[in-house]
């Protein structure tokens, strides 16, 4: 079936009718949400979670689109081999706006307690904690230290579990997964429909005792780029142009291969826990490598969690001039380029700093303060990069002041 979601749904279908009366154990229901409103100060400026938010929040209100989402999964278990899982969530997504959407949709089967297989709408695990990164209450902080896009694709995953190292006291766990990803973006003002992009990765991952250690790499190929009016115009204006065509190859997203490398350590025991994670994304054809390191760590105290991060993200600032000289007549060319291949480029920090409180078993309540300094990011909206030279552009700073309240049942 050529629609994804078609087949994931006839597999279900095929998954339910095939089992014997006998054989239907337990339907559960669980789920998990965020309310969440986040601040800041700066005139002029609009931020957002990641790139998958259609809109950012503005100066000095308190936006509730940013992190507040929920989700609703049900489980069918037939027998002790087999299963079906079906996930809805709700949140402010492009083109979507808060209609429900299908984010994880799979049958799983296990042969043996080391296997599990996996098709239909699974979670991307590239980075760590990519398979919950939208369950705010699994997560230390209020938003993933990466906002990394797509999360999902339509596929297929085999994971094997094993005992290995000194008197078989650590657990090895290896995982492969291929399909196709799911979702739309923005960069740069431009909406990008990445679904039928080809992707595949895999990961080993290591735990023993209170550490978990991981390494994994992924590879897609996008099959989806900038098609607006204003892109087509500004690539005819280039093309034109001395250099036109090495700018045009660098704005060029569709059939450009991404390979993605990661590795990352984690140490939870008894009050304390922390997080280190490194990962390196280059794409095919030369352009700019981006890089991203994060800390992360915190320390329970009976029902409180203050928890401190810091995120660096950067991408090497390789701009191409159009050739022609800077006059009044060729500014907003020049100007046009330069913005849009900075729109690629990830520059800025993040340091974090928050407090957890547990209302209950399953409620959390967080208070999380950023300061972000930023040269290039998709994340924020800023009028005056427009205006200023992109070559020179410096750092900006912008405060963010989050609460949330987060659940699961």
């Amino acid at each position: 079936m050529r629609n994804p979601t078609t087949a994931l749904l006839a597999a279900l279908f095929c998954a339910c009718t095939g089992a014997r009366a006998d054989e239907f154990a337990t339907v559960s229901l669980s789920g998990f949400g965020t309310l969440g409103a986040l601040y800041h100060g700066a005139e002029g400026v609009k931020y957002r979670r990641d790139v998958s938010v259609p809109d950012g929040a503005s100066a000095r209100r308190w936006s509730l689109a940013q992190d507040s989402m929920l989700g609703v999964q049900a489980t069918a278990r037939f027998g002790e081999h087999l299963e079906a899982t079906l996930q809805l969530t709700i949140r402010d997504s492009i083109d979507r706006g808060y209609t429900p959407q299908v984010s994880l949709g799979f049958v799983k089967w296990k042969p043996d307690a080391a296997t599990t297989l996996r098709a239909g709408r699974i979670g991307l695990e590239v980075y760590q904690r990519g398979d919950s990164s939208e369950i705010g209450y699994a997560n230390p902080m209020v938003r993933p230290i990466f906002g990394l896009y797509p999360r999902t694709a339509d596929g297929v995953d085999a994971e094997w579990l094993t005992p290995i190292g000194p008197m078989g006291g650590g657990i090895l766990r290896v995982k492969s997964q291929a399909g196709y990803v799911v979702g739309k973006m923005t960069t740069g003002g431009e909406t990008i429909d990445v679904s039928g992009s080809p992707m595949v990765d895999f990961l080993a991952e290591y735990t023993q005792g209170s550490w978990t250690g991981r390494v994994a790499a992924g590879k897609s190929t996008s099959r989806g780029g900038p098609d607006s009016e204003s892109f087509r115009a500004l690539c005819t204006a280039l093309s034109a142009t001395p250099r036109g065509a090495e700018i045009l190859d660098s704005l060029t997203q569709k059939g450009r291969a991404t390979t993605a490398y990661a590795i990352g350590l984690r140490y939870d025991s008894g009050p304390f826990q922390a997080q280190a994670d490194y990962a390196r994304v280059t794409w095919q054809s030369g352009w700019p490598t981006q890089a991203y390191s994060a800390l992360q760590g915190g320390y329970r105290i009976s029902r409180f969690t203050p928890y401190a991060g810091y995120t660096y993200m950067r991408t090497e600032r390789r701009l191409i001039e159009t050739g022609l000289p800077w006059n009044v007549a060729t500014y907003a060319l020049n100007q046009g380029a330069a913005l849009a291949q900075a729109a690629h480029f990830t520059n800025q920090t993040i340091a974090t700093a928050g407090l957890r409180y547990e209302l209950s078993r399953n409620t959390a309540l967080k208070f999380q303060v950023d300061a972000i300094r930023y040269q290039d990011t998709p994340s924020i909206f800023d009028p005056t990069l427009l205006t200023e030279d992109v070559a020179g552009r410096g750092f900006k700073a912008i405060t963010l002041y989050s609460v949330a309240l987060e659940f699961v049942f």
